[in-house]
């Protein structure tokens, strides 16, 4: 790779970016994930501005394990980090963050190894050193001294603090586990409110008629979330809950997404009771539920379930199906119908309203534009809902 006396460069094609340039910027906005170290050239002119490297409030800068440093390690070159007022950086490097050394030379531990580093106190700090503990470095906050926004610590192990942080003080949010005690002869964190990984909008489950269960839940927003598990129990205490599911992976989106798990290990009469499990990166867990199901086994796949007295998307028929299939709902009253359909990933592909519908037992034929697949499609009428999966076999 030649050196690049002479580039400034902003983030707008990650995949062409240059290992060694004279500037460069990750631009409000932007995500940065770094794929190899970077090195921050000078021109060696006097007249001429000295290498940065700045991320903008707004913007992302993930370094992985990889190092920003400059060509040289002494006061000839200038080289600077910069981390402005609402930026975040995110680390794997085990040795975190470092600044300056006070005379000038080449920072020689952690992610940002310049002459000098500006840290905004007003910034955000990720430690993600998978499989290890992480050490935070001894970083200066600026223009308050050892202060940050939000913290967060996805560390297997955590993290330490340098003694320097003699507390840390944390405005914003903190999230993993980071350590809130004075006397452990570390650096602690001090202030800063806690979050669970998910915001959970509801968790619903529903006998099939025929010989499972269907669970269907959806989150309003998601941080650091590992993914899902799914327990059950004939008793309404968590306490006797079995696990019965593998890890289902989160969609980690601010804008929350919908899943849905088939429990088709049943085999007898009964209540059931189900809980959900989220687990974060950082091994926080939380349980919600228990949601209640009634049980009546059937033999025969051609069992078709009373009609129910309340509003909902009984059945679809026949599922799985191709090209069409026949949506059956049931009305307590007349109202307008919403479907909206999901992939398995929470996007939604389809949508559609039936106006001015009468009361009682209503089919619909759908036949979408969706290629082969397993989709969710949730009903809602007279601020009722429910949700049920379908199979588009090709």
């Amino acid at each position: 790779m030649p050196v690049l006396l002479s580039t400034e460069w902003e983030t707008k094609n990650p995949a062409r970016f240059p290992v060694t340039s004279f500037k460069v910027t990750v631009a409000e906005g932007t995500n940065l994930t770094l794929t190899d170290n970077v090195t921050l050239i000078d021109r060696h002119h006097k007249n001429l501005d000295i290498p940065t490297f700045t991320v903008e409030g707004g913007a992302t800068l993930d370094t992985g394990n990889f190092v920003i440093s400059t060509d040289k390690n002494n006061n000839h070159s200038v080289a600077q980090f910069v981390l402005e007022e609402d930026a975040t950086i995110v680390t794997s490097n085990a040795e975190g963050i470092s600044s300056d050394t006070g005379n000038g030379n080449q920072i020689t531990s952690g992610a940002i190894q310049t002459n000098s580093a500006y840290y905004s106190s007003s910034a955000s700090y990720v430690y993600n050193g998978t499989g290890q503990r992480q050490y935070s470095g001894k970083f200066t906050t600026e223009p308050v001294a050892n202060t940050v926004k939000d913290l967060t610590v996805l560390s297997d192990d955590g993290m330490d603090l340098a003694s320097s942080f003699d507390p840390m003080e944390v405005t914003g949010v903190v999230t993993g586990p980071a350590n809130r005690d004075p006397n452990t002869g570390w650096g602690w964190v001090r202030g800063g409110g806690t979050t669970l990984p998910v915001t959970l909008s509801y968790f619903n489950a529903a006998f099939n008629g025929f010989n499972s269960v269907i669970m269907q839940w959806e989150t309003q927003t998601e941080t650091n979330n590992l993914g899902f598990y799914v327990l059950r129990a004939d008793k309404p205490d968590a306490v006797n809950a079995k696990l019965i599911s593998n890890l289902i992976p989160a969609a980690n989106t601010s804008q929350g997404a919908t899943y849905c798990f088939e429990d088709n290990n049943i085999y007898d009469d009964g209540i059931y009771y189900y809980w959900l499990q989220d687990v974060s990166f950082s091994g926080v867990a939380e349980l919600y539920g228990p949601t209640m199901v009634q049980v009546t086994l059937k033999e025969g796949s051609n069992y078709t379930p009373d009609i129910p007295t309340k509003t909902s998307l009984v059945r679809n028929y026949p599922n799985p199906f191709n090209p069409s299939t026949q949506l059956e709902y049931y009305l307590e009253k007349s109202a307008d119908v919403d479907f909206k359909v999901y992939n398995l990933r929470g996007q939604l592909v389809d949508q559609f309203m039936l106006r001015n519908q009468e009361s009682g037992l209503h089919r619909y034929t759908w036949e979408p534009e969706l290629g082969s697949g397993t989709y969710l499609i949730r009903f809602s009428a007279d601020g009722k809902s429910n949700t049920r999966k379908v199979i588009l076999s090709k």
